[in-house]
């Protein structure tokens, strides 16, 4: 749940930046939608939930070796 508040963070900190500077700046893919099929309306549900889905790859990935290593007895940090 933290991550997911994080990428809130940065998604606020985020619409903060494109909108004090001038120029076309898209960051974190907030704007525009990058996507020709994507409404620019969506791309910022889209892109947390992407974000949050991608650290949950890498916790499940973490808390999966960190098992089968557990399994053989094996000591990782």
């Amino acid at each position: 749940m933290e991550e997911f508040v994080g990428i809130l963070m940065i998604l606020a900190w985020v619409a903060f930046g494109n909108t004090i500077y001038e120029g076309e700046h898209n960051w974190f893919f907030i704007e525009k939608s990058i996507f020709p099929f994507l409404a620019d309306e969506i791309m910022p549900p889209v892109v947390v939930g992407c974000v949050f889905r991608v650290c949950l790859v890498v916790y499940g990935v973490y808390y999966g070796v960190r098992a089968i290593a557990s399994k053989k007895n094996m000591k990782i940090a």
